[in-house]
């Protein structure tokens, strides 16, 4: 595997391990993280077999569905049975992970209202460049600013992660990995985010989730791997050029 396909595991790539093409394979017209999502959705909210079923799957009380944000895929689930939870948005590379759970994301006793100052993800995401973090800014400035709507005294550090970024609580040992293609979501919620931190404050730092491991780069990783994507960036940009070589250039003129 080369140095790309390692930085990029989780940012820009789609899950195509063996697990998932079992799961595709039962249900031909749905993707393995659709799936496996499903499977999650029966574990923790109720088995709904409509769902499985590709003729009866829009009576189901799940509404799942896998897009592409341009910088990786999310898988969209919504539970009519529970329309207060509001959609969740879930990188698709983490249905590979056998120990990830809908309640990392989404905990209902951390999530009793998910109001917040804004919904939808990092505004110039079509500009986005993949070797660049400029999302970095925009979403410390957005979890502050809901705590400051909500007129807290919390405060929130945002840092580079290998496969996005990792959030940290103020004076706690809380920590948070989202992944980049969930903050170009367009049901980006920060204060669903700031939920599942605060209610880790109560449990032991040894029974947390993965997710809410501290996965921050320090300041000469952060260079290295900001190196490598600026080479893949390069490199991609050199591609597209080439794909236009020779091309000579219409000129437009008015009729």
């Amino acid at each position: 595997m080369g140095v790309g396909s390692v930085v990029f595991v989780g940012m820009i790539g789609t899950t195509t391990g063996q697990d998932d093409a079992e799961g595709a394979s039962n249900n031909p017209e749905a993707t393995g993280p659709e799936c496996r999502a499903y499977e999650l959705c029966a574990m923790e909210w109720g088995d709904d077999e409509r769902w499985q079923n590709a003729e009866t799957r829009a009576t189901s009380r799940y509404g799942i569905h896998q897009y592409d944000t341009g910088s990786g895929d999310l898988v969209e689930i919504f539970d009519m049975s529970q329309p207060g939870i509001g959609t969740l948005e879930v990188e698709s590379s983490r249905f590979a992970d056998p120990n990830f759970r809908l309640a990392d994301v989404h905990a209902l006793d951390a999530n009793t209202d998910i109001s917040c100052i804004r919904e939808g993800g990092y505004r110039n995401r079509r500009d986005y460049k993949i070797w660049e973090w400029l999302a970095l800014k925009w979403l410390k400035e957005t979890l502050q600013g809901q705590i400051l709507f909500e007129s807290g005294n919390d405060s929130v550090s945002v840092w580079p992660a290998l496969d996005g970024y990792c959030l940290h609580l103020d004076g706690t040992d809380v920590f948070y990995n989202i992944k980049h293609a969930e903050v170009l979501g367009d049901t980006f919620n920060p204060r669903r985010v700031l939920n599942q931190m605060q209610k880790m404050m109560s449990v032991d730092e040894a029974n947390r989730p993965l997710i809410f491991r501290d996965s921050v780069l320090n300041r000469q990783q952060s260079i290295l791997l900001g190196a490598v994507k600026l080479m893949v960036g390069v490199s991609q940009a050199r591609k597209r050029a080439k794909r236009t070589e020779g091309v000579i250039p219409v000129e437009r003129t008015a009729m």
